[in-house]
């Protein structure tokens, strides 16, 4: 053998012993797909779980403004009345505002006596909507709309069509889809806990809420869990519309 045919020999086993079989490369492909199915569903629970903290933060911050309004104005938050927001009045445009879009009003403004309901003074600071003492409060929240946990879109509810949910901002979970944070408000010395009509008159009526679902409580199926005992609750949620 001579010096070249040997160099040419030495050469191609160089080759195949640098490459890699077709066994070789499957096995090294079927143990990144175990890898990858072993490490999905973790950082799934991680992003949950991150998620789950980011909204539970974001409701004790939004609990301590309104607490700070309570101790600012000895009431909680809402420039609407409890009878307004039960009974369907409170309403912009046509379509009903719930009680926690009422809140939203009270710690960040967007509500004037001249001219009701104002998109573009949301989170500039609510307004004292007593004409013997006017003036302009700061926001108890800085929120923007768009941000994460504050969204400006009507809500309806998935099983009966388009509800009647204003426009008016809410605050929302930190979710990917996110879902309105409910906030009711109890009427003060009303003898029951939980009424599902405007008349009923106890501390806490579920048609502060309402607009979200096109039903109402009693007798229907709806996406809303409802405490009231002839609502029945089918699984589905809210889709923003």
């Amino acid at each position: 053998m001579t010096a070249n045919t040997l160099q040419r020999h030495n050469a191609r086993a160089a080759d195949r012993q640098a490459g890699f079989t077709l066994v070789e490369l499957l096995v090294v492909i079927g143990i990144i797909a175990i890898l990858i199915g072993i490490l999905l569903p973790v950082l799934r629970k991680v992003r949950i779980a991150a998620q789950e903290t980011d909204t539970r933060n974001w409701i004790a911050t939004i609990a301590t403004a309104t607490e700070q309004y309570s101790n600012d104005f000895r009431s909680y938050p809402g420039p609407y009345s409890n009878d307004q927001i039960e009974s369907g009045s409170a309403a912009t445009s046509g379509k009903s505002i719930t009680m926690a879009e009422n809140g939203v009003l009270g710690l960040v403004g967007g509500l004037t006596l001249a001219s009701g309901y104002d998109a573009t003074l949301v989170g500039s600071g609510p307004f004292n909507l007593n004409p013997l003492d006017p003036g302009k409060r700061k926001p108890y929240l800085t929120v923007a709309v768009g941000q994460p946990g504050f969204s400006a879109g009507s809500y309806a509810d998935d099983v009966g069509g388009t509800a009647g949910d204003s426009v008016v901002p809410e605050f929302v979970d930190k979710f990917p889809q996110a879902q309105p944070i409910i906030y009711l408000r109890a009427r003060k010395g009303a003898p029951g806990v939980v009424g599902t009509t405007a008349t009923d008159r106890q501390q806490y009526c579920l048609t502060q809420f309402t607009p979200y679902t096109k039903f109402a409580m009693n007798g229907h199926t709806h996406g809303l869990t409802v405490l009231g005992p002839n609502a029945a609750y089918d699984g589905s949620g809210l889709n923003q519309v």
